[in-house]
């Protein structure tokens, strides 16, 4: 089971031995693998798990502390094992999460949010982690993840619908935007852009009720406008024509006259 370059083959053995009353046998194998296993052996041992659907209380111990190794390969295949096994343990589904917040690699995070679709679990935990990972995660792959996951798991809460259709616009990715539309309509939305544009026209234009209060608007705002105009061209106006005098506090009559019309102290 362990040397066979085949998965099927490894999958029979597997099954043969606990068919024949030796899963304890088997089982003890797995959690040793998992413990003191190197990188390709716990990677197995997490296959076989999965594949023999083998979870007990001494395995899940070892088997959450894969989330924390220091091999990638290992925490990838554990949060997709996970969810493979749609294993709807609190244990199990906080190290998910710590995973989407905390891991360094991409490939574990988004493979840690899918899990979290195929296991099903809703909660505002999970909800609000999702809708932060849509927004703020570096990677557009886990963003895209984020995305679909909110679909799969019906979440068509209004704040969350909103973030879905910001990132048509706010989200420079494509295949997060590609995410999103997707998103949208296995929502059964229709995706629109500008969203919250279109929903600051639509209040105003509520709040205006009828369309002669709206035309009236519009006049008053281009009246306001012409007079402001008008009022700037008449300032600088007032100050170009008085520049050429200038007035001091104390200032006598003959010095306030223009400098043309001053009297000459040296005459020739």
């Amino acid at each position: 089971m362990w040397s066979d370059y085949s998965e099927n083959i490894k999958s029979v053995a597997g099954e043969t031995i606990g068919v024949k009353g030796y899963g304890h046998v088997l089982h003890d194998e797995l959690c040793c693998r998992l413990r003191k296993g190197n990188e390709a052996e716990r990677v197995d041992a997490l296959n076989r798990v999965v594949h023999l659907r083998m979870m007990t209380g001494r395995m899940k111990s070892v088997f959450l502390k894969c989330f924390t190794d220091d091999h990638v390969s290992v925490r990838h295949t554990a949060a997709k094992g996970a969810g493979e096994l749609q294993f709807a343990d609190e244990d199990v589904i906080e190290g998910l999460l710590t995973l989407v917040t905390e891991d360094h690699s991409h490939k574990v995070k988004a493979a840690a949010i899918e899990a979290l679709a195929d296991i099903g679990v809703v909660n505002d935990k999970i909800i609000s982690q999702l809708v932060w990972s849509a927004q703020y995660q570096q990677e557009g792959m886990v963003r895209s993840a984020a995305c679909l996951v909110l679909a799969i798991l019906k979440v068509d809460r209004e704040d969350v619908v909103n973030v879905l259709r910001d990132r048509l616009t706010a989200d420079a990715d494509n295949s997060v935007k590609k995410a999103s539309t997707q998103a949208l309509q296995m929502l059964g939305l229709k995706p629109e852009k500008d969203a919250s544009l279109i929903l600051a026209i639509k209040e105003a234009v509520k709040k205006l009720g009828s369309k002669e209060a709206i035309l009236s608007s519009i006049i008053n705002s281009d009246s306001l406008s012409n007079d402001c105009y008008s009022c700037e061209n008449a300032d600088l106006g007032f100050k170009s024509r008085g520049s050429k005098v200038s007035v001091t506090r104390g200032a006598t009559r003959d010095e306030m006259r223009p400098e043309s019309e001053c009297p000459s102290v040296f005459r020739v």
